[in-house]
């Protein structure tokens, strides 16, 4: 879950987001990343939660 101005979000809520953001690109890594559980995702996840 990441959280967004104190509520949580699940990863397709914020793939949503970065989709209304138009940013494509960013929505379709995070859905990659988090599909396969990388090293990558879960050192970007705090930072995603800020």
């Amino acid at each position: 879950m990441i959280t967004y101005g104190g509520n949580a979000m699940s990863v397709d809520a914020t793939i949503a987001t970065m989709k209304l953001l138009k940013l494509h690109g960013m929505a379709q890594s995070i859905a990659e990343l988090s599909e396969q559980a990388s090293s990558a995702y879960s050192k970007a996840e705090p930072i995603l939660q800020q």
